[in-house]
């Protein structure tokens, strides 16, 4: 039944505030030029889900399994208490409602967020529907599954450009400068990128 499912959907809840929690801190981090927060918080958090995934899935099976794979999203939360409190830039923060302005200019990326948080998962479950509708249950496996490589792949390239290249460039003033560094990332992420679909294509189940 739908209520059984209920505990998880509670953990999933409370582990998007504890995965909230780790795109601030990474972000900010992000922004500092301190790029390997992110791969040390991804390495410990997922050193802690392994384990316990294991055993959640030993102990209670398909519902351990979903469990574990909403609590492996939250255990980057302790990883990131560690940068939270030692880095010195939360001390300095000071947040002042006189700003308008810049309450305003970011309330137009705090839309674009909610828009695309909203939108995105409606339009999955719909499809998702539909092919099951139309072709079964193992019709909509392979198509979610194909969802999964691609977000993975596709992520490869994202953490790529918003963890390394975004705040290289973002450092530089000289046009020229920026723009040599475009050609040259752009060329060499353009080639991998290709490269990797064109290996996906040919090892393909037919």
């Amino acid at each position: 039944s739908t209520s059984e499912y209920a505990p998880i959907i509670c953990i999933a809840a409370i582990a998007n505030v504890c995965f909230g929690f780790y795109n601030m801190v990474n972000g900010v981090a992000n922004g500092l030029g301190q790029q390997y927060v992110y791969a040390v918080i991804q390495v410990f958090g997922n050193v802690l889900a392994v384990p316990i995934i294991w055993g959640l899935v030993y102990c209670f099976g398909f519902n351990g399994a979903a469990i574990g794979l909403v609590v492996a999203s939250a255990l980057y939360f302790f990883p990131s208490c560690y940068f939270f409190y030692k880095s010195p830039f939360w001390s300095k923060i000071s947040i002042s409602f006189r700003d308008v302005k810049y309450f305003k200019k970011l309330s137009y990326f705090t839309l674009m967020l909610i828009v695309s948080a909203v939108t995105f998962p409606i339009v999955e479950i719909a499809v998702r529907e539909m092919i099951i509708r139309g072709g079964g249950y193992g019709q909509a496996g392979i198509w979610q599954a194909s969802i999964k490589i691609s977000s993975a792949y596709l992520g490869f390239f994202g953490i790529f450009l918003a963890y390394y290249f975004l705040p290289h460039v973002a450092k530089e003033q000289d046009r020229s400068t920026i723009a040599k560094h475009v050609i040259k990332h752009g060329t060499a992420v353009g080639i991998t990128f290709f490269s990797a679909a064109l290996i996906f294509y040919a090892v393909r189940a037919q």
